[in-house]
């Protein structure tokens, strides 16, 4: 008797890790497929980025799909996913500087995580010869969702 019911205290401790596990792996996988922000390149023509909780690309829109056909920033964290994009469409003729340069617009329901993912954005990007972005994006915070 004694031994059926350690193995049944055993098989419960069992279940109950079992169910703690797969619950924490659900939860990661929903918080990793679910949007928390956008992310738009104002260029020509403009480019939407749809942002998860760890700042991972998951989702990419534009009108003219020719100009992303040869870029994949799936799964890239935002940054480097607009870097990317940046650097194709320089090399490729479609972006132009001009005096007012282009704008990156950061769109989230959180306050915080959009100001820090603007600030990273204005600080990280690079235009050409290795300068940073600087005065040529204007990167702003527009909350709502």
């Amino acid at each position: 008797m004694k031994r059926l019911l350690t193995f049944l205290i055993k098989l419960m401790c069992y279940a109950v890790l079992f169910a703690a596990i797969f619950a924490a792996s659900a939860y990661g996988g929903y918080m990793y497929i679910r949007p928390s922000g956008y992310v738009n390149l104002n260029s020509t023509p403009p480019i939407s980025y749809t942002v998860n909780s760890f700042n991972r690309v998951i989702d990419v829109n534009t009108e003219n799909k020719e100009i992303l056909k040869g870029v994949n920033v799936n799964h890239k964290n935002i940054v480097d996913a607009v870097q990317i994009t940046i650097d194709f469409m320089a090399e490729n003729g479609y972006l132009v500087h001009d005096s007012t340069g282009f704008t990156i617009s950061v769109s989230s329901s959180d306050k915080d995580k959009a100001g820090s993912m603007t600030e990273r954005l204005n600080n990280e990007i690079q235009i050409r010869n290795g300068e940073y972005a600087g005065k040529k994006i204007k990167a702003g915070l527009v909350l709502g969702n």
